[in-house]
């Protein structure tokens, strides 16, 4: 086929693609959006470089009415979960940005079986979980957990032994990332340490989703997920099982 001819016939399929999309007209380059019976004021920035533009919508029913508004226009879209729906979004008559609506399924916190009721119904556990200790470790090789006072506690052997074993590794990307999000926010450390009760670790040294909980802290998902693949990077390199193992002693002498 002749070059000219398939870039001009590639050309005509985007464009009628484009044309088949809803289209919302603004003036402002931010939108408010009614998110069921939230709404959220300016809580959108339009953004033509980001193709698409994600909103991600979490629904815990059937379906939940979502709306774009602008300062002259509003779009709305039945929303449902595992569905995706897009739209063109056009700014003052220019430029335009390619938005999307992901409707995200809201997990229950916890699934608990009669056998896992049976045997937990009114006793009381006291745990050291592997992974919510990994993650104290890898906060505790932050810039920001090394100058904290507050945030790990210093003055013990173990916290010596942690250094000694895990010094070497604070370099990782692990330990970067979630040096960033410490120094903007010292509250998500509760969230995301938290959230690890919800990851265990295998036999093989992986790290895998609890079966009984999804999530610890109060949200609609699990904030440490998105960390998780860095996490097992850090785990594998530092042989973090073999540390835990070692320190079990330790860990019992604390419960």
């Amino acid at each position: 086929m002749n070059r000219l001819l398939f870039l001009l016939l590639l050309g005509m399929t985007a464009n009628s693609f484009a044309q088949k999309l809803p289209v919302l007209k603004s003036r402002s380059t931010s939108l408010d959006i009614r998110d069921g019976n939230e709404l959220r004021k300016g809580r959108w920035n339009i953004d033509p470089k980001t193709k698409p533009d994600i909103f991600k919508s979490f629904i815990d029913n059937k379906y939940k009415w979502v709306t774009f508004i602008s300062d002259s226009d509003s779009i709305r879209f039945k929303v449902k979960a595992d569905r995706k729906y897009q739209f063109l979004v056009v700014l003052n008559e220019k430029d335009t940005a390619f938005t999307q609506i992901e409707g995200i399924k809201v997990v229950p916190y916890a699934q608990f079986n009669t056998r896992y009721v049976k045997s937990h119904d009114g006793k009381s556990f006291v745990e050291i979980p592997q992974i919510y200790e990994l993650f104290n470790i890898v906060a505790a090789l932050t810039g920001f957990g090394k100058k904290d006072e507050g945030l790990i506690v210093k003055n013990t052997k173990y916290h010596l032994d942690l250094l000694a074993w895990f010094d070497k590794n604070k370099g990782e990307k692990i330990v970067k990332r979630i040096d960033s999000v410490l120094s903007s926010n010292l509250m998500t450390f509760v969230a995301l340490k938290m959230d690890a009760y919800a990851f265990e670790l295998a036999p093989n040294g992986k790290i895998r989703k609890s079966k009984v909980y999804n999530r610890i802290s109060n949200g609609l998902v699990n904030t440490l997920e998105p960390y998780i693949n860095d996490l097992q990077v850090f785990s594998n390199k530092s042989k973090f099982p073999e540390f835990y193992q070692k320190n079990i002693p330790f860990y019992n002498s604390q419960i």
